[in-house]
């Protein structure tokens, strides 16, 4: 039960972020993300993007402290970004958010014990952009 409530409140949570994304100009989208990484999980883009993909997990669940939960909305917030990214022609920087993103769900999906239908649509969506941008 307590899982289940930690897993609405996220939900709940980044469903907010992204509603105030909704007609926003990208760096104002931009800032709204940057606004979600740092109150919800204390994370900053910089500080996040200066961890290497080997070492992004590590940093992420043990230097940060994130629960696996936490972790799975990171990565639906870099999902978002990548998206802002991608409007801008940034490609680089899109794919390198979905790539993290794909992996902090794989992982989540292999640390939890509840199969999610929606994080695997999730994965298979954000595989799907990063064959467009690759």
């Amino acid at each position: 039960m307590i899982q289940k409530d930690i897993i609405q409140r996220l939900i709940h949570q980044i469903s907010i972020v992204l509603a105030r994304m909704i007609g926003k100009e990208p760096k104002e989208q931009l800032m709204i993300l940057e606004e979600y990484f740092e109150q919800q999980n204390g994370l900053s883009s910089k500080g996040m993007d200066g961890v290497s993909n080997e070492n992004l997990l590590n940093y992420l669940s043990k230097e940060m402290n994130l629960n696996v939960y936490q972790i799975e909305a990171v990565a639906g917030a870099l999902n978002a970004r990548g998206d802002v990214f991608l409007k801008e022609q940034k490609i680089d920087q899109a794919s390198k958010d979905f790539e993290r993103a794909i992996l902090l769900l794989d992982y989540v999906d292999t640390e939890t014990s509840t199969f999610s239908f929606d994080r695997n649509d999730l994965i298979a969506s954000i595989a799907d952009k990063l064959k467009q941008v690759i």
